[in-house]
């Protein structure tokens, strides 16, 4: 009672729809909104590690919706945002991570990159990354090239339990998606069940790359809607539905056209 008066106070309430422990809603929501709100010039290893180990016992899922962007445009060394090693690599009871990298508002301090990804960025997330022990991983809304692909497919591979992975609005195109097959071509995340990769510039090629992958994994979602995947792309995404047992799939907005006509009636027919 005494952690669900104090979240109400705190924040407006919610309704706790998984009959989940107060406690651990509000540690997850204050420390989402410490790092949220934290700037990089601000970060202080040793008040981070207190902040984690104050938190880690209850975060399960860690939701981040935005992030402070870093001071100057001129310089890489100042171009980060904060890094997020010792945070991932010191939440133990994390089973849900969800992040993005853009920001919610800069004010008169916008320059054009200050969303943008630095090498100093991924290598310490893909660092806390390998760390963890994810059965969702969800991240969105930041470009992503495919060399960050590569080696977020690689840690993600440490994670024997994921069942659902989400690269929404992340725009890496067929050669990141690339980064994402490389780790469901062999026995790596053999409990993967929902993948979504909406919206990322992924054309027909990638369309029959991913359906060629797939088609030997037990999918039950996929979400490819927003990418140009063209009439070419959906029939090869249809053609393995019902051959993995696909429990929902959505493509729209994905440009095609009524070629899709016969494979969707099949889909449909023996679904």
């Amino acid at each position: 009672a005494l952690w669900k008066r104090m979240y109400g106070i705190k924040w407006s309430m919610i309704s706790n729809h998984n009959n989940r422990s107060w406690i651990e809603l509000y540690m997850e929501k204050y420390l989402a909104e410490m790092l949220e709100n934290l700037r990089p010039v601000d970060y202080n290893v040793d008040k981070m590690k207190n902040l984690i180990e104050l938190c880690s016992p209850f975060v399960k899922c860690l939701t981040i919706d935005h992030l402070e962007a870093g001071p100057h445009p001129y310089n890489d060394s100042l171009n980060d945002h904060i890094p997020f090693d010792i945070i991932l690599e010191n939440l133990n009871e994390l089973k849900s991570l969800s992040i993005t990298y853009d920001c919610r508002s800069i004010g008169t301090h916008f320059y054009l990159t200050c969303t943008n990804i630095s090498d100093n960025d991924i290598t310490k997330f893909i660092r806390g990354l390998c760390h963890t022990d994810l059965k969702e991983f969800r991240f969105h809304s930041s470009k992503l090239e495919a060399p960050m692909l590569q080696h977020i497919g690689r840690a993600l591979e440490k994670n024997a339990a994921l069942v659902d992975i989400k690269m929404e609005n992340c725009r890496f195109g067929d050669a990141g998606l690339h980064g994402i097959c490389s780790i469901l071509t062999h026995d790596s995340l053999p409990n993967v069940k929902h993948i979504t990769l909406s919206n990322n510039f992924i054309s027909a090629d990638g369309a029959a790359l991913l359906a060629n992958i797939l088609r030997r994994r037990k999918i039950e979602t996929l979400d490819m809607k927003l990418n140009p995947i063209l009439t070419e792309g959906a029939n090869e995404i249809l053609a393995i539905a019902n051959v993995i047992g696909l429990v929902s799939l959505s493509i729209s907005s994905c440009s095609f056209d009524e070629g899709v006509g016969e494979a969707l009636l099949h889909v449909i027919k023996f679904n």
